[in-house]
C-alpha cells in the first residue's frame, strides 16, 4: 500500500500544472475491484475527505472501465440524501480518477455484532430510504446494493456509494450490458451480489442484505422479506409496509426522523423537535448506547449544543430564568459524562461539551449547577488542572454559601474530585475559609459533611507547620457541635489523619482535643473517644521508645524524702 501512495504522489507531482488539493493519509481504510479508498484532508481548509481513487491497469479493460465511467457521471448528478456525500470529482487525467466525498467508513462487518439491534434497524431504515429517493425522485435503480458498498458517514447514518450498474428505471441498457462485467469482477468481494438484469433488482438485492445483517429475520418481516426476494414487492411497498412493524417504530429511529427534518424548520419549531428528542433520550435511557459510531458524537450531540448555546444567548432571566436549558443539558450530560456515556469521542467532548460546562458554571441558576454537581465526577477529570482552577473553581465555591442546602450539600461532596486540581493557595486558603462557614452551618447534615470532607482532603493540604493547627482547630470545633453526627464525623476524621501528626503534635494539641469527648453525654462518642485516645497514646509511647536516653536519665529523685529532710531542716 505504501508503495502505491508514494506512486499516486509521483504522479501528482508530474502532471503539468496540477496541484492536487487534497492531502491523502498514507494507510489505505478499503479496497474494491474498482477503488482504493483513502482518508485525507482539503488542503483549503483542512475539511475531512474520503477520496476514492481509480487507476486503469494495463492492458485496459474496456467494460470495468464502462462501469467505471457510469459510476463517475452518476456521482456528479445524483447528489440525493442517502447517497455518499460527493464533493468533488478530478477525472482529467487518462489514467486515473478521484471521487472526493464526504468523511465516510465502510460498514464494519465484523463489528456488527456490537451494535445494538435498534442500530441494525435505525441502518436498514436509512437504506430503504435511499433506495426509495433513487427510485422514486432520481428514476433510477442501484443494481450494486451488497454489504461492501455501504458505508458511514461521520453523522452515524448508513449511506450507499457504488453507482457501477446505476442505470435509469426507463432503460436498463447498461445494467443488462455490464451485470455479468461486474458480477465477474466483485467475485469473492464484500460486494459480491446474485444479479440479474431485472427491475426488481434493488428488492431482491435488498432482501439477501437484510438476511445478510440479521442472520434470523422478524416475524413480523418475514412475508415482506419473502415478497421482496421474489421481486412482487417494490422497494416503496415494502417501505410503506414496514413503517408499522416494531423494527421500525424504535425511539431511535424517532430520533432520527426528527432530526432528518431540523433544518426545514424555524427557530420554534427546532425547539419542538429538540424537546422531542430530549423527552425520547431520558425516558429510554440507554438507547443511544452501542448505536452506529457517530451517530451521538456527529449528529446528536452538536444539535443539542446548538440548542443550549441558541438559548443561553437568548435567555432573558429576569422573566423566565434558565428552565428551558435545564432539560437540554441534562440530555447532553446524560450521553457525554454518565456513567455509561453514549459518546464515543474525546474529541467531541472537546469541541461540543467542554465549552457549555464553563459557559454554565457561570450562569448563577440553582438547576444548572445542580445539574452541572450531579455529572461533575464524569466530565472533571476530562478537564486540566488550569481549566479547573481559571474557568470553574471561582464559580463552584459560590455553591458553597448558596442558601439553598441541597446546593450546599452537593457543592461539598464533590470537593474530592477537585482537591487535587487547584493550586496550592486556592486549596490551603480559599476553600478553607468557606469549609470553615460551613461547618458552623445550620443545617447539621452540612456540618457533617464538612467534617467529613476535611478529613478526606486532610493529606492534600500543605504539610507546613500549619496543617496541624488548622485540623486540630476544625476537630475541635465539630466535636464540641450540639449535635451527635458532626462529634463523630470528628471522632472519625482524627482517626484517618492518625498518620498526618508527628509526636510532639500529638502531645501538644491531639490528645487534648480528643480528651474532653471522654466524658461526652453520648455513650457512642465515649466509646470511640477512648479507641482513638488510646490509638493516639500508643503512637506517642512508641515514639517515646525511640528517645536516646541522656546519660542522667538513670538517676532518681525520692521527692518525698526531700521535702521531709525540708522540714527537719
Amino acid at each position: 500500500m505504501q508503495r502505491e501512495t508514494c506512486a499516486m504522489n509521483f504522479l501528482f507531482k508530474s502532471i503539468s500544472s496540477f496541484q492536487f488539493p487534497y492531502t491523502l493519509e498514507q494507510e489505505f481504510i478499503h479496497s474494491t475491484p474498482f477503488w482504493q479508498v483513502q482518508n485525507g484532508t482539503r488542503k483549503s481548509d483542512s475539511l475531512p475527505v474520503t477520496i476514492y481513487t481509480h487507476t486503469k491497469q494495463q492492458p485496459v479493460d474496456h467494460n470495468v472501465e464502462a462501469l467505471v465511467a457510469n459510476a463517475v457521471h452518476k456521482s456528479k448528478v445524483l447528489k440525493l440524501p442517502g447517497l455518499v456525500r460527493v464533493i468533488d470529482v478530478i477525472d482529467s487525467d487518462q489514467t486515473v480518477v478521484y471521487i472526493v466525498t464526504e468523511r465516510v467508513r465502510p460498514l464494519p462487518l465484523d463489528e456488527l455484532s456490537r451494535f445494538s439491534q435498534d442500530a441494525i434497524n435505525l441502518g436498514i431504515y436509512q437504506l430503504v430510504n435511499a433506495l426509495q429517493v433513487l427510485h422514486e425522485q432520481a428514476k433510477v435503480v442501484l443494481g450494486t446494493l451488497a454489504p461492501g458498498s455501504i458505508y458511514i458517514n461521520e453523522r452515524g447514518e448508513w449511506c450507499l456509494f457504488g453507482l457501477e450498474l446505476c442505470s435509469s428505471k426507463n432503460d436498463l441498457f447498461h445494467l443488462k450490458q455490464y451485470s455479468s462485467t461486474y458480477a465477474s469482477t466483485v467475485r469473492r468481494s464484500d460486494l459480491e451480489v446474485d444479479l440479474n438484469d431485472s427491475l426488481q433488482i434493488d428488492s431482491i438485492l435488498l432482501s439477501c442484505l437484510i438476511k445478510k445483517l440479521l442472520h434470523h429475520v422478524p416475524g413480523p418481516w418475514n412475508p415482506l422479506v419473502q415478497g421482496l426476494s421474489q421481486g412482487k414487492l417494490t422497494i416503496a411497498q415494502f417501505q410503506t409496509k414496514s413503517k408499522a412493524t416494531p423494527q421500525f417504530q424504535s425511539p431511535l429511529i424517532s430520533i432520527f426522523q426528527d432530526l432528518q427534518e431540523l433544518h426545514i424548520k424555524d427557530p420554534q419549531g427546532k425547539m419542538v423537535i429538540m424537546s422531542d428528542l430530549q423527552r425520547i433520550v431520558m425516558d429510554n435511557r440507554g438507547i443511544l448506547n452501542n448505536c452506529t459510531p457517530g451517530l451521538v458524537d456527529g449528529l446528536i450531540i452538536p444539535e443539542l449544543a446548538q440548542c443550549i448555546t441558541t438559548l443561553i444567548s437568548s435567555q432573558q432571566p429576569s422573566i423566565t430564568g434558565f428552565t428551558n436549558v435545564v432539560p437540554f443539558l441534562a440530555t447532553i450530560l446524560e450521553l457525554s459524562c454518565s456513567a455509561s456515556p453514549a459518546m464515543l469521542s474525546e474529541s467531541t467532548f472537546e469541541k461540543y461539551i467542554k465549552p457549555l460546562i464553563f459557559e454554565n458554571f457561570k450562569i448563577t441558576d440553582r438547576q444548572l449547577r445542580f445539574l452541572l454537581l450531579v455529572y461533575f465526577p464524569g466530565y472533571i477529570n476530562k478537564l486540566t488542572n488550569s481549566e479547573i482552577s481559571e474557568k470553574i473553581f471561582q464559580y463552584f465555591l459560590q455553591g458553597l454559601a448558596d442558601t439553598d442546602v441541597t446546593l450546599r450539600l452537593q457543592t461539598l461532596k464533590k470537593i474530592p474530585h477537585i482537591a487535587t486540581k487547584i493550586s496550592e493557595r486556592q486549596l490551603n486558603n480559599d476553600l478553607l475559609r468557606y469549609l470553615a462557614k460551613t461547618q458552623i452551618d445550620s443545617d447539621v447534615q452540612v456540618r457533617v459533611w464538612t467534617i467529613l470532607i476535611i478529613s478526606e482532603i486532610s493529606s492534600k493540604l500543605s504539610s507546613s507547620a500549619s496543617r496541624a493547627g488548622i485540623l486540630s482547630t476544625a476537630f475541635t470545633k465539630s466535636l464540641k457541635d450540639p449535635d451527635v453526627k458532626p462529634r463523630l464525623a470528628a471522632l472519625y476524621g482524627l482517626e484517618k489523619a492518625l498518620d498526618l501528626f508527628d509526636a510532639k503534635t500529638i502531645a501538644t494539641k491531639i490528645l487534648t482535643v480528643i480528651a474532653p469527648s471522654l466524658l461526652d453525654k453520648n455513650i457512642t462518642v465515649r466509646t470511640r473517644a477512648r479507641v482513638l485516645f488510646d490509638l493516639y497514646l500508643s503512637k506517642l509511647e512508641e515514639e517515646a521508645k525511640t528517645i536516646t536516653a541522656a546519660q542522667d536519665d538513670s538517676d532518681d529523685v525520692d521527692f518525698d524524702t526531700v521535702i521531709r529532710d525540708n522540714g527537719e531542716d
